[in-house]
């Protein structure tokens, strides 16, 4: 018998296993791009100018910095997307089990024997696929917020004033960018759970 061990395959899995959430990146739709990154990156540039202009920019660490704001409202979500997913997952409802439609429906990737065809999912996958790359986003930024608070210190040390600001307005434009995202997506799931798993007899919903 074989005995388990950390081969190189095993890495493998395990990398594609974590990744897996990441895959609601390669749906395909029209507005999938505006709502996923243009419009997060729009509200991350606009928020990072007004902090390197700023006359008396926020802090970033601390109890009322940025980081600090960010995983506060962070909690928050997960009881919502939790409570999400379990509604995703128990409820019996033809309008989730129901096909995406409209006039361009979203598409995802289906990989058979090495052959990818993209088909159009059903609610029930679209917002399960969308739920779990939100969780994931956040679970990243509560990571990378905990990893910049030992960083700080030796950069604010090491580094000049001008590559402290770059550094500080890269930190900004990142955890707005994530925020957006996360808050539109939000929104998006909110959207089917609520207005429309509550009205389930309007004809031919346009997603």
């Amino acid at each position: 018998m074989a005995r388990a061990g950390l081969t190189p395959t095993a890495i493998v899995e395990a990398f594609e296993l974590l990744a897996r959430p990441f895959g609601y990146l390669r749906i395909r739709h029209r507005a999938k791009w505006a709502v996923d990154i243009w419009f997060p990156a729009a509200a991350a540039v606009v928020m990072t100018a007004l902090y390197v202009f700023s006359p008396a920019p926020p802090g970033i660490l601390g109890d009322g910095g940025l980081l600090k704001e960010m995983r506060d409202v962070i909690a928050i979500m997960v009881a919502f997307y939790v409570a999400a997913l379990t509604a995703i997952v128990s409820i019996q409802s033809p309008f989730l089990d129901a096909a995406m439609d409209g006039k361009t429906p979203p598409r995802m990737p289906r990989t058979y024997h090495g052959h990818t065809t993209w088909e159009i999912p059903i609610r029930r996958q679209f917002l399960g696929a969308l739920l779990g790359y939100l969780v994931c986003v956040q679970i990243l930024v509560i990571v990378a917020s905990f990893g910049i608070r030992f960083v700080a210190p030796l950069a604010v040390a090491a580094l000049p004033d001008v590559w402290l600001l770059v550094s500080k307005a890269f930190v900004v434009f990142i955890c707005v960018f994530a925020f957006a995202q996360v808050s539109l997506g939000t929104m998006i799931v909110v959207h089917y759970l609520g207005s429309r798993l509550n009205s389930p007899q309007r004809a031919a919903p346009q997603d």
